[in-house]
């Protein structure tokens, strides 16, 4: 950080547009966290409260306070409004948004010598504390510094209270510390309750007014407390050996000469410390201090000399204290790792051996890297409180101070090029492009693995995709093909994925296919997972695996369908994170879904049309197989049956341009390209896979319109009425006396006009699969008219012809 000194204006008159400074201020220190700001007047001494949804009520206060009245601002939340005449004590304290501290200077306003003279020598000590403040605020007779935290401490729970009253003594002792060395002694202001100005007002207590100013404000830059507790904070043993502005060596020269009046009780202090710490024992050392005592100037009392030894040897040794505790002892075993961050977390980049390895920082595995570190270095355990604070730090270094970078899981596309990573214990990757493939040492993209991630096997050359066709219970050559592309699929980032749904009597090998399907492309400790129960459960396992597995699902409700949607075609989910003030936690991710189950479950549209369906047959009695054979057999073929599935990943690269002209089916149209692009590879007629693609869309819609009352509604009044319109409510109340009282009761009939209105909307495309035409019309006296027929040969759209065709 560089600071400018600010300009003097202590010849300033005020100035009504320093009240601009005012809403900045507070919004950077309050805006969003709990309690009321309290606003002091010292003419008056009393109080006014605003919550900090409040916060233009109290600029406005401000303001007209400011100009007239010296006023003051609580660092702290209160809890509630108080009345006037309270400024709120510690135990009435709400949240705490940073720390501070009050820097003055010496001049006719602070009239002790042991003070900065300039506040040039204020701005070149700020440049050296460890962290550099947030905000910067001149006083008018020194400064008023902040630190913001990056979340405010709750202080209505009496352990954090606790906790934050230590820290901001502390914090200040640190600071009060590094200023004794240069011979300033700064006052104590770590009471919590502790009101400060605000800028934007000014400063009456002496003649001339002085301008209360900020002299910086970044209010982006906000610190952890662990962060502040590793950079700016003094243990007991720091704080004692930080209060003399003198090094060892004066006071062995001054015990030497003879120390003066004013100075014995603190050197004779220091030179017994000196000697314990040397290693002399307690009468070794009583009889040095005693005699040092004798030739004080006047000699210092024998039996008050045997107290400071006392004291002494109270206190923990400095040598002792020195030393760096564990918490410095982990951050320095970070040492030579590369730290950091993507968009949402921070990472490390760790050598071994001839390879790299990326971890992320408040992982399990970046912990036990550094928990090896320390024994092997140190012989030292870190306690779980301590790793904690460690990582917190070094977190918070990856996110201020690293780089962005972007991290894959699995696969990774950038370039032309896709990345496949077999998450072996060399971190090697597989290369695809369309020339071909390769296996790469040193991967060019960053990979992260989550603990339950296995590898791949090393690919082979010379394979043939048909060895997989004998390990899946597939019945035919269309659902044959199109599990094989839905493969290939899996291994692209850069278009959206189809959801592959799995159906079949109990028997049918269903968690077999499945299974297979993981093991050649994402491996996992729990290859298949039961279903999800909640939209959180979903997005766990998406963010941990890449193909996402479930297992004898039995149903999907329209919450968990709309999600599975929205990671099968990209978006983002965004949930409150628990324990805190309304922060949203955002996952932003892409996933190809395997669901396996007996019943249909792609039954609302949206989902069938991102769906492909495989309808597994039982098996019979001579075509089965043991587990244990199965399982052995397909290990065998798995490098095989990889090689060829990237064979066919590098050919679909090489021809995707030829197809990109293609009649889209449904949504899944980079499904067909890359299905039509990769045949050749296979030896198949491309125009069997777009015909097994369409026969198999069209059996997910007629699943999805079975299941759908509306549907069912829509096309009996469509065969009775032939062509109908009015509006969306004349609708309803025609389609609810079709379908029966039952039915219009249920849940899965909308009951009002407005909810058919969405309904229709949603379920459009299958609509059309059934030959009904939906027209809405221009909207006519508030209302918006809706037209209802039965498709011609006109209406069908001309197919564009295939490049093979």
């Amino acid at each position: 950080m560089s600071l400018s000194p600010p300009q003097d204006h202590h010849t300033d008159s005020p100035d009504e547009s320093n009240s601009a400074q005012i809403p900045p201020f507070l919004a950077a220190m309050f805006a969003g966290i709990p309690g009321f700001v309290n606003v002091w007047r010292l003419a008056t001494k009393t109080s006014q409260y605003f919550a900090t949804d409040q916060l233009p009520a109290a600029t406005a206060l401000i303001k007209t306070l400011g100009a007239t009245e010296d006023t003051y601002i609580g660092v702290a939340t209160r809890r509630e409004n108080f009345g006037s005449i309270q400024r709120g004590t510690q135990s009435q304290l709400a949240s705490l948004p940073a720390l501070w501290f009050d820097a003055d200077i010496f001049n006719s306003a602070h009239r002790k010598t042991t003070l900065p003279l300039t506040e040039d020598e204020v701005i070149a000590f700020l440049n050296e504390l460890p962290l550099a403040p947030s905000i910067i605020v001149r006083s008018g007779h020194g400064f008023h510094v902040y630190w913001l935290l990056l979340k405010a401490l709750d202080l209505t729970r009496p352990a954090t209270l606790a906790h934050a009253t230590r820290l901001s003594k502390s914090f200040q002792r640190h600071i009060i510390a590094r200023g004794r060395e240069r011979g300033w002694e700064f006052d104590d202001t770590s009471d919590l309750p502790r009101i400060l100005r605000v800028p934007g007002t000014n400063n009456l207590k002496q003649e001339p007014v002085v301008p209360v100013r900020l002299v910086e404000l970044h209010a982006e830059r906000r610190y952890e407390v662990a962060q502040v507790e590793l950079a700016m904070c003094l243990d007991e043993s720091d704080a004692s050996r930080g209060k003399a502005a003198f090094t060892d060596e004066d006071v062995l020269a001054a015990i030497e000469a003879g120390v003066e009046e004013g100075n014995r009780d603190a050197f004779l202090f220091r030179f017994a410390c000196i000697r314990r710490d040397e290693g002399g024992d307690r009468a070794e050392v009583e009889d040095e201090v005693i005699e040092a005592a004798g030739r004080c100037k006047p000699p210092f009392p024998r039996n008050e000399a045997r107290k400071k030894v006392t004291r002494a040897f109270k206190k923990a040794p400095a040598a002792r204290a020195s030393k760096p505790n564990v918490s410095e002892l982990l951050i320095e075993c970070a040492d030579g790792i590369e730290l950091f961050h993507d968009q949402e977390d921070a990472y490390a980049q760790v050598q071994v051996a001839n390879h790299f390895e990326i971890h992320p920082v408040a992982g399990s595995s970046f912990r036990e890297l550094l928990t090896r570190r320390l024994y092997e270095r140190h012989k030292k355990a870190a306690p779980p409180d301590v790793l904690t604070t460690a990582t917190l730090l070094l977190a918070a270094h990856a996110r201020y101070e690293g780089e962005q970078r972007s991290v894959y899981l699995r696969v990774a596309e950038v370039d032309g090029a896709i990345y496949l990573d077999l998450a072996d214990e060399l971190w090697r990757v597989v290369e695809v492009t369309a020339a071909g493939w390769r296996i790469v040492d040193n991967s060019p993209v960053m990979f992260r693995r989550p603990p339950a991630m296995r590898a791949l096997p090393t690919p082979e050359r010379g394979g043939s995709i048909n060895e997989l066709r004998s390990h899946v219970n597939l019945p035919d050559e269309q659902q044959w093909k199109l599990f094989v592309v839905f493969l290939l699929a899996t291994m692209r980032t850069s278009v959206p994925f189809p959801v592959l749904a799995v159906h079949g009597p109990n028997d049918s090998a269903k968690s077999t296919l499945v299974r297979n399907a993981r093991m050649l492309i994402d491996p996992n400790r729990a290859d298949l997972r039961l279903a999800a129960h909640s939209v959180d459960d979903l997005l766990v396992t998406a963010m941990h695996s890449w193909l996402v597995c479930f297992d004898n699902m039995s149903g999907v409700s329209n919450p968990m369908s709309d999600a599975i949607c929205m990671i099968s075609t990209g978006g983002g989910l965004a949930k409150r994170l628990l324990y805190t003030n309304g922060e949203e936690f955002v996952v932003q991710l892409r996933r190809p879904i395997v669901i396996n189950g007996i019943d249909d479950v792609a039954v609302r549209h949206d989902l069938a049309d991102r769906t492909l369906v495989l309808t597994l047959p039982s098996i019979t009695n001579k075509n089965r197989r043991s587990a244990k054979t199965l399982a052995a057999d397909f290990e065998l073929a798995r490098p095989r049956i990889l090689g060829a599935l990237l064979d066919g990943l590098s050919c679909a690269l090489a021809n995707a341009d030829t197809f990109s002209d293609v009649e889209p089916i449904a949504r899944m149209h980079d499904f067909t390209i890359l299905g039509l692009a990769a045949s050749a590879a296979f030896g198949w007629d491309p125009a069997s896979f777009v015909a097994a693609h369409r026969a198999n869309h069209q059996e997910a819609t007629e699943r999805a319109n079975d299941a759908d009352v509306v549907v069912a509604a829509l096309r009996a009044f469509a065969d009775r009425e032939g062509t109908w319109s009015g509006t969306m409510s004349e609708l309803h109340h025609l389609l609810s006396r079709e379908v029966g009282e039952e039915v219009a009761r249920s849940r899965a009939w909308p009951q009002a006009s407005n909810s058919l209105s969405v309904r229709i909307k949603r379920i459009e495309h299958g609509l059309a699969a059934v030959g009904i035409k939906l027209q809405f019309l221009p909207r006519v006296g508030g209302q918006k008219p809706i037209c209802i027929s039965r498709m011609t040969d006109a209406d069908d759209t001309a197919q564009t012809p295939l490049p093979f065709e």
